[in-house]
Protein backbone atom coordinates (compact mmCIF):
# COMPACT_ATOMS: atom_id res chain seq x y z
CA UNK A 1 0.00 0.00 0.00
CA UNK A 2 1.24 3.20 -0.86
CA UNK A 3 -0.92 6.25 0.10
CA UNK A 4 0.10 9.42 -0.88
CA UNK A 5 -1.92 13.08 0.56
CA UNK A 6 -1.13 16.21 -1.20
CA UNK A 7 -3.17 19.86 -1.77
CA UNK A 8 -2.42 20.87 -5.63
CA UNK A 9 -3.40 23.48 -7.72
CA UNK A 10 -5.24 21.97 -11.08
CA UNK A 11 -1.90 21.84 -12.82
CA UNK A 12 0.23 20.16 -10.21
CA UNK A 13 1.19 23.09 -8.58
CA UNK A 14 2.29 22.49 -5.04
CA UNK A 15 4.84 25.02 -4.14
CA UNK A 16 6.91 27.82 -4.49
CA UNK A 17 10.24 28.54 -3.16
CA UNK A 18 9.72 24.92 -1.14
CA UNK A 19 6.42 27.24 0.68
CA UNK A 20 2.75 25.82 0.10
CA UNK A 21 1.85 29.53 -1.58
CA UNK A 22 -2.01 28.91 -0.35
CA UNK A 23 -3.06 29.18 3.37
CA UNK A 24 -6.52 27.23 3.68
CA UNK A 25 -7.13 25.79 7.25
CA UNK A 26 -10.36 23.61 5.88
CA UNK A 27 -7.83 21.50 4.01
CA UNK A 28 -5.03 21.58 6.84
CA UNK A 29 -7.75 20.14 9.16
CA UNK A 30 -8.70 17.20 6.60
CA UNK A 31 -4.85 16.52 6.35
CA UNK A 32 -4.84 16.66 10.02
CA UNK A 33 -7.96 14.08 10.39
CA UNK A 34 -6.47 11.57 7.42
CA UNK A 35 -3.27 11.33 8.71
CA UNK A 36 -3.86 11.38 12.30
CA UNK A 37 -2.19 8.38 14.51
CA UNK A 38 -0.18 7.41 11.31
CA UNK A 39 3.70 7.69 9.42
CA UNK A 40 4.08 10.41 7.65
CA UNK A 41 6.88 10.39 4.88
CA UNK A 42 8.31 13.26 3.70
CA UNK A 43 11.63 14.73 1.98
CA UNK A 44 13.98 17.20 3.69
CA UNK A 45 12.41 20.18 2.35
CA UNK A 46 9.44 19.35 3.07
CA UNK A 47 10.37 18.84 6.54
CA UNK A 48 11.81 22.33 7.04
CA UNK A 49 9.07 23.85 5.75
CA UNK A 50 6.96 22.46 8.61
CA UNK A 51 5.81 25.49 10.67
CA UNK A 52 5.87 23.08 14.08
CA UNK A 53 8.06 20.06 14.25
CA UNK A 54 7.31 17.24 14.73
CA UNK A 55 3.85 17.08 13.07
CA UNK A 56 2.01 15.68 16.50
CA UNK A 57 0.57 12.33 16.90
CA UNK A 58 2.14 10.96 13.91
CA UNK A 59 5.82 9.24 13.17
CA UNK A 60 7.77 12.07 11.22
CA UNK A 61 9.61 9.83 8.37
CA UNK A 62 12.22 11.85 6.99
CA UNK A 63 13.70 10.74 3.65
CA UNK A 64 16.91 13.16 3.07
CA UNK A 65 20.84 12.61 2.02
CA UNK A 66 21.60 15.54 3.47
CA UNK A 67 24.11 15.34 6.51
CA UNK A 68 22.40 17.99 8.20
CA UNK A 69 20.22 14.69 10.61
CA UNK A 70 21.37 16.42 13.25
CA UNK A 71 18.97 18.99 12.97
CA UNK A 72 16.35 16.74 12.37
CA UNK A 73 17.54 13.93 15.10
CA UNK A 74 16.54 16.10 17.99
CA UNK A 75 13.05 15.78 17.72
CA UNK A 76 11.02 12.80 19.10
CA UNK A 77 9.45 10.55 16.74
CA UNK A 78 11.51 10.97 14.14
CA UNK A 79 12.61 8.55 11.80
CA UNK A 80 15.78 9.27 9.32
CA UNK A 81 16.22 7.19 6.05
CA UNK A 82 18.49 7.72 3.02
CA UNK A 83 17.03 5.34 0.87
CA UNK A 84 13.50 5.28 -0.84
CA UNK A 85 13.33 1.93 -1.10
CA UNK A 86 13.71 1.18 2.27
CA UNK A 87 10.95 3.54 3.04
CA UNK A 88 8.70 1.57 0.75
CA UNK A 89 9.41 -1.98 1.59
CA UNK A 90 9.28 -0.97 5.72
CA UNK A 91 6.06 1.43 5.47
CA UNK A 92 4.05 -0.51 2.69
CA UNK A 93 0.85 -0.36 5.07
CA UNK A 94 -2.33 1.33 5.27
CA UNK A 95 -1.24 3.40 8.14
CA UNK A 96 1.49 4.98 6.11
CA UNK A 97 1.10 8.62 4.19
CA UNK A 98 3.83 10.03 1.69
CA UNK A 99 3.15 14.12 2.23
CA UNK A 100 6.01 15.50 0.09
CA UNK A 101 8.11 16.49 -1.66
CA UNK A 102 7.40 16.83 -5.60
CA UNK A 103 10.61 14.11 -5.85
CA UNK A 104 9.13 12.19 -3.69
CA UNK A 105 5.32 12.58 -5.45
CA UNK A 106 6.80 11.81 -9.15
CA UNK A 107 9.11 8.75 -7.94
CA UNK A 108 5.96 7.15 -6.53
CA UNK A 109 3.69 8.07 -9.33
CA UNK A 110 6.02 6.72 -12.16
CA UNK A 111 6.54 4.14 -10.60
CA UNK A 112 3.37 3.21 -10.73
CA UNK A 113 3.14 2.67 -7.01
CA UNK A 114 0.26 5.10 -5.89
CA UNK A 115 -2.33 2.74 -4.55
CA UNK A 116 -4.62 5.10 -2.52
CA UNK A 117 -4.48 9.24 -3.22
CA UNK A 118 -5.90 11.83 -0.96
CA UNK A 119 -5.77 15.27 -3.46
CA UNK A 120 -7.43 18.62 -2.41
CA UNK A 121 -6.93 20.43 -5.84
CA UNK A 122 -7.13 24.15 -5.39
CA UNK A 123 -9.67 26.38 -7.17
CA UNK A 124 -7.84 29.39 -7.63
CA UNK A 125 -4.20 30.02 -9.59
CA UNK A 126 -1.65 30.17 -7.34
CA UNK A 127 2.24 30.64 -8.54
CA UNK A 128 4.21 27.31 -8.53
CA UNK A 129 7.65 26.40 -9.12
CA UNK A 130 7.57 22.50 -7.34
CA UNK A 131 5.26 20.22 -9.52
CA UNK A 132 3.84 16.61 -9.71
CA UNK A 133 3.00 14.29 -12.66
CA UNK A 134 -0.64 14.92 -11.67
CA UNK A 135 -1.44 13.77 -15.63
CA UNK A 136 0.30 10.82 -15.36
CA UNK A 137 -2.20 10.19 -11.79
CA UNK A 138 -4.93 11.14 -13.66
CA UNK A 139 -3.92 8.46 -16.79
CA UNK A 140 -4.48 5.46 -14.15
CA UNK A 141 -8.13 6.28 -13.55
CA UNK A 142 -7.98 5.64 -10.20
CA UNK A 143 -11.81 4.25 -8.66
CA UNK A 144 -13.04 7.83 -7.22
CA UNK A 145 -14.28 6.31 -3.21
CA UNK A 146 -15.47 9.83 -2.00
CA UNK A 147 -15.17 13.40 -3.37
CA UNK A 148 -16.24 16.63 -1.14
CA UNK A 149 -16.48 20.42 -2.86
CA UNK A 150 -15.24 23.08 -0.26
CA UNK A 151 -15.13 26.94 -1.00
CA UNK A 152 -11.16 27.02 -1.85
CA UNK A 153 -10.58 23.17 -2.94
CA UNK A 154 -12.53 19.84 -3.89
CA UNK A 155 -11.33 16.93 -2.10
CA UNK A 156 -10.95 13.65 -4.18
CA UNK A 157 -9.97 9.90 -2.49
CA UNK A 158 -8.87 7.78 -4.87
Amino acid sequence: MVNIILACTLEGGISYKDKIPWNIKEDLKLFKIITNNSNIIMGYNTWMSLPKKPLINRTNIVLTKNNKTNMIQNYPNIKIYDNIEDILKKYNNNNSFYIGGSSIYNYIINKDLVTEAHISFINDNYNCDNFIEINKLREKKHTIISKQSFEKFTYMHL
